[in-house]
């Protein structure tokens, strides 16, 4: 008997098998609630359509993300789960490909300003792909290239969309006549 409530309370269960570690799952939640935080007071000083849009989707947000929690919580409260942070903590191949796409998200986000949405996107493509495994260079090349000129082409051309400019979308505004 004592042998079954030592493992209980190492994190196993009295049939022998592992409790699952939840605590992972509140990640997302806890970026999605500073995520809606965010998003509410940057638009209150806006128009009244755009923060009735906002405070609509954030009370939306916040009740999925208690809706996450309480479902959470209520395994934990039972006995049927861990608030442990299980297999991602781990440091696997898969995690450190999360780990190294977080950093070029990361770093897409610091060039863009500067190097403009085309370098941006088209080196960000590259990485990603190269560290999803993909090595074949025409591969490598040709999908950064399309999704970049897709891009280009759909949000700046047609939409005139006020994407972060650099030197490619200035030479490409000279080439073509433009201001």
């Amino acid at each position: 008997m004592a042998e079954v409530e030592r493992d209980a309370t190492a994190g196993g269960r009295p049939d022998g098998s592992e409790r699952p570690a939840l605590g992972a799952d509140l990640i997302i939640p806890a970026l999605a609630v500073a995520f809606t935080t965010y998003y509410l007071i940057d638009t209150a000083p806006l128009v009244w359509e755009a923060k009735a849009n906002g405070v609509i989707v954030g009370i939306a947000l916040y009740v999925l993300i208690g809706l996450q929690v309480y479902r959470i919580a209520r395994r934990v409260l039972a006995g049927e789960a861990t608030l442990g942070l299980g297999d991602i903590v781990a440091f696997t191949t898969p995690q450190k490909q999360r780990i190294a796409l977080v950093v070029i998200t990361a770093l897409f986000i610091l060039a863009l300003p500067f190097a403009g949405i085309s370098i941006s996107l088209f080196a960000t493509m590259l990485a990603c792909m190269w560290v999803l495994g993909e090595r074949n260079w025409r591969t490598l090349l040709g999908w950064s290239f399309g999704t970049t000129a897709t891009v280009y082409v759909l949000f700046i051309a047609f939409l005139n969309t006020r994407l972060p400019t650099g030197p490619v979308e200035h030479l490409i505004t000279r080439l073509i006549g433009g201001a």
